[in-house]
């Protein structure tokens, strides 16, 4: 073989080399990216993901989050059989200058559903509300003659009547035939805004995150990149996003992750996705 066969095959050789490791190194697809979410050594990966993929990803990520979250509100809803089949089911009742008035007491426990409407002064508390929340219910509300306490998705609520204010009367006719075709209106807004508050939010958190990847990459010593340790930020966060979502979906979990140890497994999740990222020259 001559010196140019040798030469020609070399080259050859050497672009097929590169090839690969150019293949090697392609950026991750949006699905390979939700995978390697939840593999921390597989962030170096992540860090080829060019910013608007990323953006992308998370954008997606969060309207499927939202919408999860929605139809297995929905899915509830029709389960109990709506609102408006507990509304039929209900004894006249009324609001009126900061009293409620209703024909006879009413109790529904349905699930994880408690609801106890009564006009007699018996004041309910939170130690009542934990008490029931306790037992299973996830969704409790307590009406007397003066006050309103309600549990929701582990938020508690109370108000007494008079802080609405005396100009407000309510009852189960207006709330039937004008209230409930309202709330779907608004339901529709409500999703909209908080599908786009969700996606902002999500991304002021991992700004605090990558202060703490920072961290971690100086006490490690390594050599990266604000914007790769910002990806391992966003991508740290998808986790504990699909844990939550699971556990606040399932009918049968009753209960959630708190809020500080959602946090302290991220930033676990963060350090090894640091720890992992190659170091730069």
């Amino acid at each position: 073989m001559d010196s140019n066969g040798i030469q020609n095959g070399m080259n050859n050789e050497f672009n097929n080399g590169a090839g690969n490791a150019q293949a090697q190194q392609k950026a991750p697809n949006i699905f390979m990216q939700f995978a390697y979410s939840f593999v921390p050594p597989k962030y170096g990966r992540l860090t080829k993901v060019k910013t608007g993929s990323m953006i992308g990803f998370v954008t997606l990520f969060m309207l499927v989050i939202t919408l999860v979250s929605f139809v297995a509100m929905g899915l509830q809803y029709i389960v109990s059989g709506g609102v408006e089949e507990i509304l039929d089911e209900l004894p006249d009742f009324e609001l009126a200058d900061g009293v409620f008035s209703i024909d006879e007491e009413y109790m529904l426990d349905e699930g994880s559903t408690f609801v106890f409407l009564s006009e007699y002064e018996e004041v309910f508390t939170s130690d009542d509300v934990r008490e029931l929340s306790s037992m299973g219910y996830r969704t409790i509300l307590l009406v007397t003659r003066d006050k309103i306490c309600m549990l929701n998705n582990g938020q508690y609520q109370e108000y007494y009547f008079y802080q609405m204010g005396s100009d407000i009367e309510l009852n189960k006719e207006w709330i039937v035939n004008f209230l409930m075709p309202v709330i779907w209106v608004f339901l529709a807004m409500f999703f909209v805004l908080f599908f786009v508050f969700r996606s902002f939010w999500y991304f002021v958190c991992a700004a605090v995150y990558l202060l703490i990847a920072m961290l971690i990459a100086l006490i490690c010593q390594k050599k990266v990149s604000a914007g790769d340790l910002f990806r391992v930020a966003v991508y740290a966060k998808v986790p504990m996003f699909v844990v939550a979502l699971l556990l606040s979906v399932l009918p049968f979990v009753h209960f959630s992750v708190p809020g500080i140890l959602r946090t302290v497994i991220t930033i676990v999740i963060v350090g090894f996705g640091v720890w992992s990222l190659p170091q730069k020259n």
